[in-house]
């Protein structure tokens, strides 16, 4: 009897997992696909074209693909009311185009140096509002205070770039989002690099 009822857990834990692949499987492919789109709306713009962010978004494609891949797992799966996303960091704004594309309204959040009249005004042109906040002064901007409360707060490979502490700024993104049903994706390449 103990023997069956471990197969049967087995093979109900087995199609659990297979499930959970094929999900991943699922929002990868559609990843891949919002990324393509988004990144040829990127090439019609002579600007991005100018400034290396095709070249970027080429060598980083599979990076930006899975981070896509997640936002819509969260989004798609937040019980929110608000559907807004809020990316921190997020230039040249492939991943704010893909989550726009997939009807996730989103806001972009970046530093003024990279986010200049011409790159505002090009990626407002695909749906995508942008915020130029210079990260050290995040958590006192009363614009992106305003925002909240919002679906998701995305902030990929960005704080390790960060030379201040940044328990305040964290501090504001989770304000911004929904309580009990927000959600903050953050990733650094390296652990060690949060040196703060």
């Amino acid at each position: 009897m103990r023997t069956l009822t471990a197969v049967a857990i087995f093979r109900f834990y087995d199609g659990i997992v297979m499930m959970r692949q094929r999900m991943r499987a699922a929002y990868k492919q559609r990843a891949a696909e919002l990324f393509s789109q988004a990144t040829s709306k990127l090439s019609a713009s002579d600007h991005f074209a100018g400034i290396g962010a095709l070249e970027y978004l080429a060598a980083f494609r599979l990076r930006i693909t899975d981070v896509i891949a997640q936002d819509l797992l969260l989004l798609e799966n937040c019980r929110s009311d608000s559907k807004v996303a809020v990316s921190v960091g997020g230039w040249p704004g492939v991943t704010s185009i893909a989550m726009t594309l997939a009807g996730f309204p989103t806001v972009l959040v970046d530093h003024p140096a990279v986010l200049s009249e011409q790159s505002r005004m090009a990626l407002r042109r695909l749906g995508v509002e942008t915020l130029p906040i210079k990260m050290s002064e995040l958590a006192e901007h009363q614009e992106l205070k305003e925002l909240g409360p919002v679906a998701l707060v995305e902030c990929c490979e960005c704080i390790e770039h960060w030379n201040f502490c940044p328990k305040p700024h964290l501090e504001t993104m989770v304000r911004l989002i929904e309580k009990g049903s927000g959600r903050i994706f953050l990733t650094v390449p390296n652990i060690a690099s949060l040196y703060h």
